[in-house]
Formats: C-alpha cells, structure tokens, sequence
C-alpha cells in the first residue's frame, strides 16, 4: 500500500491507494481531516463525522470507475485522433524473429520463392518499426511484386534515375539516395540485399505517404486501379 500526506493551513489530506488494474488506477480510499472533522471516502460510500453515510461513487451517475488513467501498458501507440494505428489491420501471427535474419536464397532466374518472402517481409516490418500486420504484408509483396518481381538483383537502367546516375536496385527499386537516407545501422552496406532493402524502403515509403496502405500503388489497385510506381 501506498500512502501520501499534504498539510497546508489546517487541513491534512490522506490518499491511500492499494490496488490497481489493467485499465487504469482506482484510489480505495481518501480520508480529509479539517480542523477536528474527519472525512471519509471509500468504496462504501462519503463518511463525515456523525452524518448519514453518502452512497458510493460507484452509483452516482453511473460511474463504475472514477478514476482511470489513460495508459494501458502493452496496449498500441495511437493517434493525435486518438485512433489506433492497427485499426481495421489484423496482426499476424507469430511473426518472424527480428533478431534472427530470415534465411534469402534465390532461383535460377534470381526471383526469391514464395516460401520466404512471408517470413522475409515481416522482419523487415518490425525492424523498420512498422506494425507487422496481414495488410502491411500484403501492401509490401504489392510493392515489391510489381518494382522487381522479387529479384532482389535487378537494376532499373532505363528512367529518369538511371540517366541521372543514381539507378533503383534491388526489390523495392529504391535509388542510392533514399536508400542511405532511410536505411538502419547494420543494414546499410548493401543496397541490393533483401533485407536491408526493404526495411529502407518501408521506412521511406512510411515516412513519405504516411502508412503503406497510401503507397499511390497499393492504393490505386485496392480501389480497382491498377499499380502506379511510388
């Protein structure tokens, strides 16, 4: 039990908490001494002296809980809206182990199978700090689908990029540029390397367009569009 006491000219204010739950603080009991009047309130109800016990907080106005604190531990970060950013996303389920790097190999034709890409994306997302969710998965193999057909090998030799010396590469087809600049320590020594590609690719597409779901291709095609290069 914790106990805390101010004095300040003649009136001495007791906070007595004992319990607390997931959903926030609730105080058991105040206890207020005004010169030699003594007054109480607890779970049974507001005690002043010889008067009638008031009944509890619990049944005034339907307040079940008066005191709450806004903090839930584990629970989501949310929004200046006060939404979470997980709203109408659902989690995936044991997801990869961010400090186990997935193991990448790639096919004759330089394409990474099916079988790793699920496990591959979802380390990205957690090490880029982006929640690992089925609709950010699905937004990241539409991204990479559509920049390099998961050839984590393939330069873009043709755009406005590669004429200014500064090609897309690797399987979010991000430019040397954008690569250094969102790239994380540990992972920003090789551009074409699965891993730390998309994670510097998550990261800017995050920072630029807010969520990947707003990534103008993963947009254009969940509207019935079709991909537009981000």
């Amino acid at each position: 039990m914790m106990e805390s006491r101010i004095a300040r000219k003649g009136l001495v204010l007791i906070v007595a908490s004992g319990s607390f739950f997931q959903a926030g603080c609730q105080v058991p009991q105040i206890q207020v001494s005004i010169g030699g009047q003594s007054l109480s309130l607890g779970s049974s109800g507001l005690q002043m002296g010889g008067l009638p016990t008031l009944p509890p907080m619990a049944s005034l106005g339907g307040l079940t809980n008066p005191v709450q604190s806004s903090f839930i531990p584990g629970a989501p970060q949310t929004t200046d809206s006060g939404q979470s950013p997980l709203v109408g996303q659902t989690p995936v389920a044991n997801p990869a182990n961010p400090g186990t790097p997935v193991s990448v190999s790639t096919d004759a034709s330089g394409v990474i199978p099916d079988s790793q890409r699920a496990p591959l994306m979802q380390q990205a997302l957690q090490l880029a700090g982006v929640p690992v969710t089925n609709e950010n998965v699905d937004a990241v193999n539409t991204i990479v689908t559509n920049e390099s057909g998961w050839k984590p090998g393939v330069t873009n030799d043709w755009d406005s990029n590669a004429r200014n010396g500064d090609p897309s590469r690797g399987l979010m087809q991000t430019i040397g540029s954008t690569f250094r600049a969102n790239a994380l320590p540990g992972y920003d020594q090789n551009i074409v390397d699965p891993l730390s590609n998309l994670i510097a690719g998550i990261r800017y597409a995050v920072k630029r367009y807010g969520s990947l779901q707003n990534v103008p291709g993963v947009a254009s095609i969940a509207q019935g569009g079709g991909y537009k290069p981000y």
